[in-house]
């Protein structure tokens, strides 16, 4: 276990977070994170992988430290409107904290965990769907698929996925 922390702890470290981070100010006023907050949020999942922390007490510290703000729709730019020349919203800050815990967790250990797998020598992976009734047509589809470990997509391939992946080891 502690050669598969080391790896996520390396990717929270080397990570950019580019589906969170902001890359200038109206991307900042549409809900993504400044760099600052991304510091935060990288200390806030170093520690929550330490300590062996839930999905919801990370989350709690996300919403304390990192307070993110509503996201917006944002495109080219500028802010994507709906039918009624509204911004459109796509996530309100009180979930924020909950879905980037599950998200980013679920994302930092997948690629840790590939980095581990390959570290011993694996070379294929099976995609695992936490089933129930939650779980969306496409996690349910992918459930049991092997793949190679080099083209493989990863969990989440969508916010809030609770998808993993684990080693298949032949012979």
């Amino acid at each position: 276990y502690g050669e598969y922390l080391a790896f996520i702890l390396q990717t929270v470290n080397n990570d950019e977070f580019k589906d969170l981070a902001a890359s200038d100010i109206m991307e900042a006023k549409a809900g993504k994170l400044s760099t600052e907050k991304i510091d935060k949020l990288r200390d806030i999942l170093k520690n929550g992988f330490k300590e062996g922390s839930s999905i919801n007490d990370i989350a709690q510290e996300i919403a304390k430290k990192v307070k993110p703000k509503d996201l917006y729709k944002f495109a080219e730019g500028k802010f994507v409107l709906d039918e009624e020349g509204n911004k459109m919203l796509l996530a309100l800050a009180e979930n924020r904290s909950l879905q980037i815990a599950r998200s980013e967790t679920t994302r930092l250990s997948s690629l840790g965990s590939v980095k581990h797998f390959e570290n011993q020598g694996v070379t294929e992976i099976k995609w695992v769907a936490s089933l129930g009734d939650r779980t969306c047509p496409i996690c349910e589809s992918l459930n049991g698929q092997v793949y190679e470990i080099a083209n493989a997509e990863l969990p989440p391939i969508h916010t809030n996925c609770r998808c993993s992946i684990t080693p298949v080891i032949r012979g």
